[in-house]
């Protein structure tokens, strides 16, 4: 369930929580959070998943144990961290929506107050602004349940010209190559 706050179709969109039993939302391609992150790789790199960390909308979290996410220093990688972040922000606008619609970063800023530590870390999407095609994710990053950072992303949102297409191109301008499966 979903509640919009403005008008003329944009403004301020809440994400409500999902009760026992409720269906998953909707416009989250496959129609659950963590199920979608499964489907792309770098995510499933940093065990990304989704937590109920965060209560009355879309939070994230990664495992600081995993290889990929471990900074030199011992913290969460800045790269591990923006990934976060930018499905984060994805999953929230999705779960503002009633279908799957598909959707490009136009820009994605993470503010650090501290670096990340070697503990989980959580990004919750607080607001999401919707007017037209675009979209404007805000988002807070904490570990060990302290702030850490703030996420801001925006999002052009529905068929893009030369992207998304109901059919797949066959062409190919050079063969597929084996050399990677995933």
């Amino acid at each position: 369930v979903v509640r919009m706050d403005g008008e003329r179709g944009g403004g301020m969109w809440t994400i409500l929580d999902r009760g026992p039993g409720e269906p998953a939302w909707p416009g989250v391609p496959g129609g659950t959070v963590d199920g979608h992150l499964a489907t792309i790789p770098a995510c499933a790199a940093l065990g990304l998943h989704e937590t109920s960390h965060h209560t009355g909308g879309i939070a994230l979290a990664v495992d600081p144990h995993l290889p990929a996410v471990r900074a030199p220093d011992g913290g969460v990688d800045p790269g591990a961290a923006l990934l976060l972040a930018d499905q984060a922000t994805a999953n929230g606008i999705f779960a503002t929506l009633d279908r799957f619609v598909p959707m490009m970063t136009l820009g994605l800023r993470v503010d650090w107050a501290v670096p990340a530590p070697a503990v989980p870390l959580v990004c919750a999407i607080d607001d999401v602004m919707r007017e037209g095609e675009l979209a404007l994710v805000r988002g807070t990053l904490s570990a060990g349940g302290a702030i850490v950072g703030a996420a801001t992303a925006r999002y052009l949102m529905g068929a893009m010209p030369g992207g998304f297409r109901d059919q797949p191109r066959t062409e190919r301008a050079e063969p597929l190559s084996s050399a990677a499966s995933f």
